[in-house]
């Protein structure tokens, strides 16, 4: 039988001597049925079956194949041979069948025909689950006692998709099978098993079944279970061999089977219901409760929830249902004290879309800024004075702080200078103390306006270790943060000066300068503005400090021009400490940078 390309397909018939005595094909109709015959003397031949293509003639395109048949007997026969199938044979006089193992022995032939047949062999035991009555010769193939079990694939032009297997009660794999590798070829397995239960499983890897005519059955003794091949990515059925019978298996359906072992998909439920009377769904046709009964809630609605007359009770509530006979939990309030039901502000005067509650008060807050009050004055540092710089003269600053989520950070790229007379505030700074060491005047510190021991400045919470004993960094990033700090108008340096500046650090160092502060402050009315997160970095820009003549020297020349400006009180030009005058301290200062050359 011919498959989808018959012009493929051609045969010939050779004798020993290698001379072409038949042959056949091309052909032309598609999967026609061609039968050839012809006659051959007494000899060997050679017999060829040829595909152009080379896919044979069975399993890609069609279901062909082909038989040849001499004196009665099939010497050859197949369809998956790919380019070529050929088989050799010989007929008449002293050929013939020369194995006594074969169903056609001839005792008689002297030369072996090559036409032995074997179909006569199988299992001849009628007790067995896999007795083959055709078989007259038993070739120890049966397995005895069982329930047979046929699962038979027909497979489509993807073999390799398909798999499927047989699992008992105990989840055991009794028996399994693909993936296949011949298309359109029919595979047919028996499983000899025990009396049970099993689950039987089709699967297809692509999801998309077996393509028509393809297709699988499955037989258990003797009787079709289950047929199929549109069942996508798989599908399985359980059965019991003691029980082959189809029917609803479901003992809740309305056609419920107790003779069916195998469901077969026709359950009805159309009898099943409330059968309770007093629920208010009562189905009186119903034979089978199933558990729909529903009540009336205290609204009178059946299987309800309240939720009709439910609702929100609470007169303060956004929400608030005064048709409500039963608070429903479902009551909704203004997200805050200050807001409306719709988020909007109960107060807010400006009509900014600010609370007033939320207001922030306004700072005439400008910059931080800083001077340098004095080059080379401890071993060639420069000393730095940091302050904050207000519009509004009559705002007062009141503290410097930090804490985890607005740190304070003041530190340098080398050290700060710290005077062992000094501390870490601008109040430790007792200028009775400089004829002791006159260095004292450029100690660090920081302050709210203070610059000596008559202002009134205090800390808390800061962690003054490393700043002052160390000359490190002065750190406030824990959760309880650290400030100093004035009592709001006692202290007069907290309010601008003439410049509009409220001096809040002295740094002595050679490296630059980063600090991040926060502010807060009074205004004359009374508000408390906060200034959050405000920065500077500054480095040394190089002058010889003391070097008043410029040669390079700090020497009696500028030890000379400092005393002409002795007794400066205000403007000094020669102002060494930072103090706005020219007095002993400055000479003081003078006398400890002597010698010293600025190259």
């Amino acid at each position: 039988m011919l498959d989808n390309y018959p012009a493929e397909t051609t045969w010939t018939l050779t004798d020993s001597s290698g001379t072409s005595i038949a042959s056949g094909g091309p052909y032309a109709d598609v999967g026609a049925t061609v039968v050839e015959n012809f006659c051959a003397g007494d000899g060997c031949y050679t017999f060829t079956m040829l595909d152009s293509f080379g896919d044979g003639l069975c399993c890609t395109y069609g279901e062909g194949s082909y038989e040849l048949t001499a004196d009665g007997a099939v010497v050859a026969s197949g369809g998956s041979f790919g380019a070529a199938d050929a088989t050799t044979f010989c007929v008449g006089g002293d050929f013939g069948c020369t194995d006594a193992a074969a169903c056609n022995y001839d005792p008689a032939a002297i030369f072996d025909s090559g036409t032995c047949d074997f179909s006569c062999y199988g299992c001849t035991d009628p007790a067995s689950c896999n007795y083959d009555a055709d078989a007259t010769i038993d070739d120890g193939s049966c397995v005895g006692d069982g329930v047979a079990i046929v699962v038979s694939i027909t497979t489509d032009i993807y073999p390799e998709e398909i798999t499927w297997s047989l699992i008992d009660d105990a989840s055991n794999v009794v028996a399994s099978g693909g993936p296949y590798s011949n298309a359109s070829a029919t595979i047919e397995e028996l499983v000899c098993a025990g009396e049970g239960c099993y689950t039987f499983t089709i699967s297809d890897s692509f999801g998309d079944g077996i393509y028509a005519p393809g297709g699988y059955t499955l037989t258990v003794d003797d009787v079709l279970v289950a047929a199929g091949n549109d069942y996508g990515d798989g599908e399985s059925i359980s059965f019991c061999t003691d029980n082959l019978n189809f029917g609803c298996t479901d003992p809740t359906a309305c056609n419920y089977d107790p003779e069916a072992g195998i469901d077969n998909g026709t359950c009805d439920f159309s009898c099943s219901g409330c059968t309770l009377p007093s629920a208010c769904n009562y189905d009186p046709e119903a034979t089978i409760d199933d558990g729909s009964c529903l009540f009336d809630d205290s609204c009178g609605v059946c299987g309800g929830d309240n939720s009709t007359c439910g609702g929100c009770t609470d007169p303060e509530a956004c929400n608030y249902n005064p048709t409500a006979t039963e608070d429903d939990g479902s009551c909704t309030y203004p997200p805050a004290d200050n807001l409306n039901c719709d988020g909007t502000c109960i107060n807010d005067q400006d009509n900014d879309g600010i609370c007033d509650e939320d207001e922030l008060a306004q700072s005439s807050f400008v910059q931080l800024g800083y001077d340098v009050v004095g080059q080379n004055t401890v071993n060639g540092m420069t000393t730095y004075r940091v302050w904050a710089e207000f519009a509004d003269p009559t705002e007062q600053l009141v503290a410097v702080y930090g804490f985890d989520s607005v740190p304070l950070s003041i530190n340098t790229t080398t050290t700060f200078y710290q005077n062992p007379l000094g501390g870490a505030l601008g109040v430790d700074y007792n200028p009775l103390l400089l004829p002791v060491d006159s260095l004292l005047a450029f100690d660090s510190w920081v302050t709210v306006g203070g610059e000596d021991n008559t202002a009134d400045v205090s800390s808390i919470g800061l962690d003054f270790a490393a700043f002052e004993g160390s000359g490190g960094a002065l750190i406030a990033d824990n959760v309880n943060g650290g400030s100093v700090f004035i009592y709001p108008d006692l202290e007069p340096t907290a309010f601008p000066d003439a410049d509009g500046r409220v001096l809040i650090a002295q740094l002595t160092t050679d490296g630059e300068v980063n600090l991040t502060v926060n502010l807060q402050t009074r205004t004359s009315d009374g508000e408390n503005p906060q200034i959050l997160q405000e920065s500077l970095s500054f480095q040394e820009v190089y002058e010889c400090f003391g070097d008043f003549n410029s040669d390079g020297l700090i020497g009696i020349a500028d030890l000379l021009i400092l005393l002409g400006d002795f007794g400066c009180i205000t403007g000094c030009g020669y102002d060494m400490n930072g103090d706005g005058g020219v007095t002993t301290s400055d000479m003081l200062v003078m006398l400890a940078i002597f010698g010293t050359s600025c190259e």
